[in-house]
């Protein structure tokens, strides 16, 4: 029988009740949660090459020449592997490590370090697991994206860069892998949003590789509500009259003075992001409703005019437009079921024996909860499954995966789901809700 407990009736049912009071153990309070200055695990960061090509599913190839991988590791290579894939927005530095450069401890570093570290505070804790993480192929933090250059032009790939899927993401990942020597079954595969379709599509494509997989806020096919918004994001760079799709984002301006001006598509594009990323409730709360009277001559404001703003300059400060593009349509391609009859039939290649946990939030926008209960609902009603599934309660929409304070929710479940597996889970939960 399979340990999908949150049936649709179930989550109707429980989860109009208030989210539960977790009891936290001692061990993990926010005093002991201050992070150790000298870490006692090895650690590795670099750059790996292949001399291997790799196939696009959308038709492209690249060429084993272009193939770069940026990764870092924490703990021991002989205790059992953890993989986690970062985001769009993140890095393979996960959490704190000697070789995190200066400008990655605030743009797509240090995301996860509330939950990977070493020692029994963290859920992940690199004394007893071999942290990986790798870049995402497309991504400006590293690995083979439209920053790489082209081989055939001698110049950056830019807007030319052939369309990639995370079919294609999950390959460049095991091509990492191998040249880690990571060969022996990884104890779990772990990926929120983007790095959680890395991560299905990782599960789905090389299903003797790991024991257990955790994917959050993300989905096993994209919707076409998600592809319509993102679809109005792309247009809104490429009608910035300074998008250069030759690839001049990033700083990279001959002349500082039109960086603002050439950013401005990207600046618009996370500010809609932003709104989608977190939720109605939140910024109700969050922000004053009444307007900012301005001293200076210019026009009253809404403090939460004032955050996107900042939320889109510090975005568009830091991201290739370019790269911003690619990973954009790369999310839309995202569909478990390509290739095959119909979905089910591609989600089937998952194997029943392996431990999943599937985490979505009840106002995440960008990717409604409904899509991570479908696939669980596929995945579980297979004989003998092991699939734990649970829309969480929280005001941070999408986004809350990322966020600090928030992380407790996916510690309390971890844990349980690292050491037992996806029944321990449900047992645990169940005891809090009741």
């Amino acid at each position: 029988m399979a340990t999908h407990f949150f049936t649709r009736l179930a989550l109707r049912r429980v989860f109009k009740l208030a989210p539960p009071r977790i009891r936290i153990p001692l061990y993990q309070t926010q005093q002991s949660r201050r992070r150790l200055t000298t870490p006692s695990v090895p650690t590795t960061h670099g750059i790996l090459t292949s001399d291997k090509s790799l196939q696009l599913i959308a038709g492209g190839v690249l060429p084993a020449s272009t193939i770069k991988m940026h990764y870092a590791t924490w703990g021991h290579k002989s205790n059992p592997t953890i993989l986690i894939a970062p985001s769009m927005s993140n890095s393979c530095f996960v959490t704190d490590h000697p070789d995190l450069p200066q400008e990655s401890k605030f743009h797509g570093g240090l995301w996860w370090q509330r939950l990977v570290g070493f020692g029994p505070q963290f859920a992940i804790d690199t004394q007893h697991y071999h942290v990986v993480s790798i870049t995402p192929l497309g991504s400006p933090f590293g690995s083979t994206s439209p920053l790489s250059i082209n081989p055939e032009t001698d110049e950056l790939y830019g807007a030319s860069f052939p369309v990639i899927t995370p079919m294609d993401q999950a390959r460049f990942i095991r091509l990492a892998l191998d040249e880690l020597g990571v060969h022996d079954k990884m104890a779990c595969i772990i990926g929120g949003s983007m790095g959680g379709m890395q991560v299905l599509e990782y599960a789905a494509q090389f299903p003797d590789t790991y024991e257990k997989m955790v994917a959050i806020a993300t989905t096993g096919w994209t919707s076409p509500s998600t592809v319509a918004l993102r679809s109005i994001q792309r247009k809104i760079v490429r009608l910035d009259p300074h998008y250069n799709p030759k690839g001049t984002q990033m700083g990279k301006l001959t002349a500082a003075e039109n960086m603002l001006d050439t950013l401005q598509g990207m600046i618009i594009t996370r500010m809609i992001g932003t709104i989608c990323y977190r939720s109605r409730t939140e910024f109700d709360d969050r922000f004053d409703w009444h307007l900012k009277k301005n001293d200076e001559g210019k026009r009253d404001r809404f403090e939460v005019e004032e955050y996107l703003e900042y939320q889109g300059n510090k975005f568009a400060g830091y991201y290739d437009a370019n790269c911003y593009l690619a990973l954009s349509y790369n999310m839309d391609r995202m569909n478990l079921g390509y290739g095959f009859n119909d979905y089910a039939e591609g989600v089937s290649r998952i194997p029943i024996e392996k431990e999943i946990m599937l985490l979505s939030y009840n106002t995440d926008y960008l990717i409604p909860a409904s899509e991570l209960e479908q696939l669980s609902a596929i995945l579980g009603s297979r004989s003998n499954s092991k699939v734990y599934y649970e829309n969480l309660q929280s005001v941070y929409g999408h986004d809350t995966f990322l966020i600090s304070n928030e992380m407790k929710q996916i510690d309390y479940r971890l844990r349980p789901f690292l050491e037992s597996g996806a029944k321990e889970v449900e047992r645990v939960v169940h005891q809090e809700l009741h």
